[in-house]
């Protein structure tokens, strides 16, 4: 009898620990292969075009961030062996830039932190919450440090690509960062893009310790932004 009831919990036992592998590892995948959607191609690839119909604007003088400025990031997980990208985004974006002759003189962008969302609300309040405080950093920003030199006044129509030197702010550290920004001129407004690499340790973003999740150190802060004149 004790030996009947010993090789019962054995393989109950076996049975519990199979249902916990594949809890783990089926559960995963199918999030991951049926569930989840695949990550968008980056802010700065998907090229928006402004509207060129109509007298063009003068490029002269301050610029405004409008609405469909977009800002987002990027970053690699392994969630129990299965890799995916999170996009996090949001449209919460404010920002102005100033144009004299061909120079881009002055420019700040700041993101509302806490309105960045993936697909996930899990992930959005480990981010929210332990990633990037945001109650204490409300906000990210971007500014630059020395004048962007255009080539040329670029047409309506025409799109540019040219580096810019500034400071990147998260979680209240700020470095100096280099990116390249396309911008691409409308008839009355302006779009400009870009990527900018970020190392989590560089800001102070600590890594989630979550069991069975592993997240990149590396990640990228992406944006799309609209222009009009003020």
């Amino acid at each position: 009898m004790v030996g009947h009831i010993r090789r019962y919990w054995i393989r109950w036992s076996l049975g519990a620990l199979l249902l916990a592998i594949l809890a783990v590892t089926a559960v995963p995948y199918a999030y991951t292969t049926y569930i989840a959607a695949a990550a968008p191609a980056g802010l700065a690839t998907e090229r928006s075009q402004p509207d060129t119909e109509g007298p063009a604007a003068p490029l002269d003088g301050r610029w405004v961030a409008a609405d469909g400025s977009e800002a987002e990031y990027r970053i690699d997980e392994i969630l129990f062996g299965q890799e995916i990208t999170a996009v996090g985004r949001t449209g919460e974006v404010d920002g102005e830039i100033e144009i004299a002759g061909t120079a881009v003189s002055t420019g700040r962008v700041d993101v509302d932190m806490a309105s960045v969302a993936t697909d996930n609300a899990r992930r959005d309040r480990q981010f929210r919450d332990n990633l990037m405080d945001v109650s204490a950093n409300p906000t990210a920003t971007f500014a630059l440090t020395a004048p962007v030199e255009l080539p040329h006044a670029p047409a309506v129509g025409e799109e540019l690509t040219v580096p810019a030197r500034g400071e990147l702010t998260l979680r209240g550290v700020t470095r100096p960062v280099t990116v390249d920004l396309t911008v691409r001129r409308g008839s009355v407004e302006l779009t400009v893009s870009g990527e900018v690499p970020v190392t989590l340790s560089d800001y102070a973003i600590p890594r989630p310790s979550i069991a069975g999740i592993t997240v990149s150190e590396q990640a990228a802060v992406g944006f799309a932004l609209r222009f009009e004149p003020a």
